[in-house]
């Protein structure tokens, strides 16, 4: 998926670390759809969020060069050196291409031989952290009306409707020591979808309001895009800010104000954002004329402010 899909399954897979006491293995470094293409485009979740940079986590992450090179011969079982050297190159970076010597398949085929692929799909199930329920040897759901209509009105919530509810217990979910997320079907390992596609608060409910309540504190404080990033979009908030009220004083002749910095004020009309996507919806439904875009929205906008575009539109 797009990045926003993998962002949000970074999200969820973090949760389930953090809750678990597990160490987290960061993929290596790829391209992402329509991000990059190719051994330049490859990048790595620390591009783009500072899981190494930051206060101290409350997990451990390692990188995946760091995971073979420790567990290649023993957790991995991969006895042959040959084949060792071949994966310990891939857990650096790999590639979705017809070269199969670069193909991140070389990877993925040996932790999915040892890994355990956890029963959860954000579409069709939610997952169910309950502290009575993990620490009941024969009960696998909870006998709490109070809880059971929490957990009711959670896998009910959302497009996805009436979804099958998964209790986190042992020993099924405690025994594996290897976790490995499966994102695609492949005529080797066979039919494996469990993409994480919704948020995790929407894919995982904490009966304990206190946990739940500090997990989403710790998604927000510490899972966000790195200074680099958040400095540049300021910058260009900044521009646009100047374009937008160097055009209203354009269109107001009786505008006297006479501020050396430009930018919108309380009492400016203000700037709107398009932002039109083309490229990366496969869906041609999504394909919004420019006057369908225009009769959409221009009950929001106010005449004469600045309008900005954000499109990968290759026609105008």
């Amino acid at each position: 998926g797009g990045w926003n899909n993998v962002r949000m399954s970074l999200e969820t897979i973090l949760v389930l670390a953090v809750t678990t006491g597990r160490t987290l293995v960061l993929p290596p470094k790829t391209p992402l759809y329509l991000i990059g293409f190719g051994a330049a485009g490859a990048r790595t979740f620390g591009d783009f969020l500072p899981l190494f940079t930051r206060d101290p986590l409350p997990i451990p992450i390692i990188t995946m060069s760091q995971f073979v090179k420790e567990y290649g011969s023993t957790l991995l079982e991969i006895t042959d050196p040959s084949e060792l050297q071949h994966v310990q190159t891939l857990s650096k970076m790999c590639l979705y291409s017809k070269n199969e010597s670069t193909h991140c398949i070389g990877l993925w085929k040996h932790l999915r031989r040892v890994g355990w692929q956890p029963p959860l799909t954000t579409m069709k199930q939610c997952l169910i952290f309950d502290q009575a329920v993990f620490e009941s040897v024969e009960d696998d759901i909870s006998d709490d009306p109070t809880v059971l209509d929490g957990i009711d009105r959670f896998c009910k919530q959302g497009r996805d409707g009436d979804r099958e509810v998964i209790y986190y217990n042992a020993p099924k979910w405690t025994a594996p020591i290897l976790w490995h997320w499966v994102s695609e079907e492949d005529s080797k390992t066979g039919p494996t979808d469990y993409r994480l596609l919704n948020h995790f608060y929407t894919t995982v409910h904490f009966t304990d309001p206190v946990i739940d309540h500090y997990l989403k504190r710790w998604i927000r404080d510490y899972v966000h895009y790195n200074d680099e990033i958040i400095c540049t979009a300021g910058r260009i908030i900044h521009a646009i800010e100047d374009l937008a009220s160097s055009n209203e004083m354009e269109n107001n002749s009786n505008n006297t104000a006479n501020n050396s910095d430009k930018r919108i004020d309380s009492n400016s009309i203000g700037w709107s954002a398009w932002h039109v996507r083309r490229g990366d919806f496969q869906y041609k439904v999504t394909r919004y004329s420019i006057e369908e875009w225009y009769n959409s929205t221009r009950d929001f906008m106010k005449e004469g402010e600045f309008l900005y575009i954000a499109t990968d539109e290759k026609k105008y």
